[in-house]
């Protein structure tokens, strides 16, 4: 079984945002005056759309590019000239992340953009880190890998650095179920399932997730997917434990069945907020 952790495991996506990089990106990269429209925008993105759970840096010209194109940045000459170096370096790289955007930045000096997405992905990592608030498994998540992990090995693939959370696993004491643990350092999430999954028959192979890109890493990759909705967390950890646990062990995930879940997942999602469409 394949495991995402922020806002699928653990209880940590919407406060990290709020409290770490939403208000750093409206720091840096001069949003003080829009943080109205700002905020709305990469609450939308992170947490809300295609882009949730994706690489951060990703997220983060996603994001610019789509507050630029809001009337309030227009009003205010907002834009991201400067962005088009970042979207570079994200063409050109497979494992978007603080070591690869440092190497980069050696062979392009001067490219202040750059080194503004290295300071601000730092200081997230600062922020993540310094953060005191209790961020513990979901409800039912602890109870549900503790069964799994009684007849199926246990993985977690993440878009975070893989300290981070490895440190969030340890804390609540989950990590001793884990064989495998692998972050944004490995790359992309569709490139690290397809190597943890290598032996495996694909039909006894689960991914549990919250984002569209754990659903996408599963489906290119062949195995099933079991959506932790957004917002309804607990009610799909009950799922899973009532339902899910019992069709993964004994291969009862059909196309009915797949199907089913993914409508679950897609009615649950806003992909088309009200000012998107103004």
């Amino acid at each position: 079984m394949l495991l995402d952790s922020d806002g699928c495991v653990f209880d940590t996506m919407t406060v990290k945002h709020r409290k770490c990089f939403i208000p750093l990106t409206v720091s840096f990269w001069g949003l003080g005056g829009i943080c109205s429209a700002a905020t709305e925008t990469l609450e939308y993105v992170n947490l809300y759309s295609a882009f949730r759970g994706a690489n951060r840096f990703r997220s983060l010209v996603k994001a610019l590019r789509m507050i630029e194109s809001r009337a309030e940045a227009v009003d205010a000459v907002i834009s991201f000239p400067g962005l088009k170096e970042l979207e570079k370096w994200l063409e050109s790289e497979d494992k978007p992340s603080i070591p690869s955007l440092k190497r980069y930045i050696e062979y392009h000096p001067g490219e202040k953009t750059l080194v503004t997405a290295l300071e601000w992905s730092e200081a997230v990592n600062k922020a993540l880190s310094e953060l005191s608030c209790e961020m513990p498994p979901f409800e039912g998540a602890t109870r549900c890998i503790e069964r799994v992990f009684e007849f199926a090995d246990i993985a977690v693939v993440s878009t975070s650095p893989e300290k981070i959370v490895a440190g969030e696993w340890s804390d609540y004491g989950l990590i001793r179920f884990v064989g495998a643990l692998k972050g944004q350092e490995s790359g992309r999430k569709t490139d690290t399932v397809k190597q943890l999954i290598r032996g495996y028959d694909k039909e006894r192979v689960l991914m549990l997730g919250d984002a569209f890109g754990d659903r996408e890493a599963a489906r290119q990759n062949g195995i099933h997917f079991f959506p932790v909705i957004p917002g309804q967390e607990k009610e799909s950890w009950r799922r899973f434990m009532t339902e899910g646990i019992e069709r993964f062990k004994e291969c009862g995930f059909g196309e009915i069945y797949q199907s089913a879940l993914d409508g679950l997942y897609d009615g649950s999602m806003n992909l088309s907020p009200d000012w998107l469409n103004q």
